[in-house]
């Protein structure tokens, strides 16, 4: 029994030895590894391409676009085990003590012409076939423009098959031909 006992707190410790945060922050001019505020990418698209199961994505305040081009189609993938938070001025050290309400974090499609919405993102963020365990927390979605047939639905949130955890979001100023802000 007690070999097992050691066993069971061997496993929990690998998994939070491997889970990883990444930093997230528009400003930042380190190295942009994502390993700290100071070395934050400066992209969220560069911490989803890299992030894997159970870790965690915090973002600092700004306005971050799926892409720097104009590809309508391009949009953010969230994934099953992964919480990506938002909220943050860009010096926390614990979760709690970001601020969503004050330090503004905008996920915006507006990726073309600024306030044309013709060319925006079809959708802010695209999701299929994840759960629960897929977390969005702190953000405001915007701008997204889901606008011609096979990609009519869901301006803001596209979900195929999809259930995601949304907790202190909000969705604005998105549109779509149906579900503008979101489509579940």
């Amino acid at each position: 029994m007690k070999k097992l006992f050691y066993l069971f707190m061997a496993l929990m410790i690998s998994q939070n030895v491997l889970a990883t945060r990444y930093y997230v922050k528009a400003s930042a001019t380190g190295t942009n590894n994502g390993t700290s505020w100071a070395n934050a990418y400066t992209s969220l698209q560069s911490a989803l391409t890299i992030a894997a199961a159970n870790d965690e994505i915090w973002v600092a305040a700004g306005t971050y676009k799926p892409t720097t081009g104009t590809d309508r189609a391009i949009s953010f993938v969230m994934k099953n085990d992964l919480a990506i938070y938002g909220g943050f001025a860009g010096t926390e050290t614990l979760l709690s003590e970001r601020n969503y309400t004050t330090n503004v974090t905008i996920l915006s499609g507006d990726i073309g012409t600024v306030n044309d919405n013709s060319d925006n993102s079809y959708h802010v963020i695209s999701n299929f076939n994840i759960n629960s365990t897929a977390i969005l927390d702190g953000f405001t979605i915007t701008k997204g423009k889901a606008s011609i047939s096979g990609n009519q639905d869901g301006g803001g949130m596209y979900n195929s098959s999809s259930s995601p955890s949304i907790a202190n979001c909000i969705f604005t100023d998105n549109n779509a031909n149906r579900w503008g802000g979101s489509y579940i």
